[in-house]
């Protein structure tokens, strides 16, 4: 095996000065805090210096020649917007802290007797540090519109000087800081930006105006451009307007005619009739006989009927049921001759019906007028249904007289 003899050389040379530097230290049993602070300002820069962070320090003994270093390395890791807080335990000393620990010391150091008081401790560091935001009021603004808005949340107040706490309105990669107007433990009021319509901007804050606490609460633009209202205000006019028009069509008959009620003038009684005496019948002539041989002559034919009627009583009614059965002639000795029935007319025939029009030919506008007929018919069958359920004048029983007076 081969071994590199001046490798080992260098090694043990480099053993040996570090064991010297030992050996010239004098041990005094106090605390180096600046090493531990420094180391955690290196991880903050690894982040980008950029992030909220809290750097707690623990410490049980005294700080005496590191205290200006420690103290130099806490302002640094406040450049970065670290919250530096304190625990000591056992004999350490506040003053050893004062410089290190944030402002104020009544909030950002804390005692524990021993270690296991610790336990009780974490729940005041958690109460003291935490910076967090919950929501915002409102959440969506009008577009291009500034107004002021209400972050909620807790630990707003957990700085030295409240003029250090800014809220963020992040856009993209545009930021918009504003200084609250007011600002308490759970509240901050602040201007909101001009956001355009549609985008929304994520809302942070800080209490050292170099670190910011992001959160998952936002704000929306929206349109808040009025409604054009016209065709609805121009839409119920016109209902109206054919509303009135059809109450006007509806209670026409009552509105332009007026029932006026009379009483009938009495006429007077008319006199009673004047009775004027019948004349007296005739009497009927009786024929004088002639003295000598009688001869007789022809005697008119007498038609006879059913009902007893002769010539002489042709001008009286004639029976309902009377009809001429027969004609006695008295020169055959009172014998009845038959009366012949008409004879028949020759029958002819019925006359043809007429022919029927040669149908004319439609042109294009009657076919239009037929087509607006065809469409128009239910509405036309509606209007005559509504005409007969329309009021008129007088429709009331209780008046027995009326009269339609037109009104001028």
């Amino acid at each position: 095996m081969l071994i590199d003899i001046l490798a080992v050389e260098t090694v043990r040379d480099e053993i040996d000065e570090a064991l010297s530097l030992l050996r010239e230290i004098s041990p005094e049993g106090g605390t180096i805090l600046s090493g531990g602070l420094r180391h955690a300002t290196q991880q903050i820069e690894l982040e980008g210096g950029n992030s909220a962070s809290v750097i707690i320090t623990l410490t049980d003994g005294l700080i005496r020649n590191d205290k200006d270093d420690s103290v130099y390395e806490a302002d640094v890791a406040r450049s970065y917007g670290s919250t530096v807080m304190a625990v000591r335990v056992g004999q350490s000393q506040i003053d050893d802290l004062l410089g290190v620990a944030n402002p104020p010391s009544e909030t950002h150091i804390f005692k524990g007797d021993t270690f296991d008081d610790l336990e009780s401790i974490i729940a005041k560091i958690v109460n003291t540090s935490c910076v967090e935001v919950l929501s915002v009021t409102p959440d969506e603004v009008c577009a291009n519109d500034a107004i002021n808005v209400s972050i909620s949340g807790n630990g707003f107040d957990k700085t030295f000087d409240t003029r250090l706490v800014y809220c963020n309105f992040k856009l993209n990669d545009t930021e918009h800081r504003v200084q609250p107007y007011v600002v308490t433990s759970t509240e901050l009021l602040c201007e909101s930006p001009l956001i355009p319509l549609g985008e929304f901007v994520e809302v942070q804050v800080s209490v050292n105006n170099i670190s910011f606490v992001s959160s998952n609460v936002t704000i929306s633009a929206m349109d808040c451009t009025p409604p054009n209202v016209l065709p609805i205000i121009l839409g119920l006019l016109g209902g109206l307007l054919l509303l009135g028009l059809f109450l006007l069509w509806w209670f026409w008959n009552l509105l332009c005619c007026a029932v006026v009620l009379k009483d009938k003038p009495v006429a007077p009684a008319p006199p009673p009739p004047v009775l004027k005496p019948a004349p007296p019948p005739p009497k009927p002539e009786t024929p004088k006989l002639v003295p000598g041989p009688s001869k007789v002559k022809s005697w008119p034919k007498v038609r006879w009927g059913t009902s007893g009627n002769t010539e002489a009583a042709l001008h009286l009614e004639r029976g309902k049921q009377a009809s001429v059965v027969g004609v006695i002639d008295i020169e055959t000795e009172g014998e009845m001759v038959p009366e012949r029935p008409p004879s028949p007319s020759p029958t002819r025939a019925p006359p043809l019906p007429p022919l029927p029009p040669a149908p004319k030919k439609k042109g294009c506008c009657s076919w239009i007028s037929e087509t607006f007929s065809k469409i128009l018919a239910p509405f036309r069958s509606l209007y005559d249904r509504l005409s007969l359920m329309r009021p008129q004048p007088g429709d009331k029983n209780d008046i027995p007289r009326r009269k339609k007076t037109k009104i001028h």
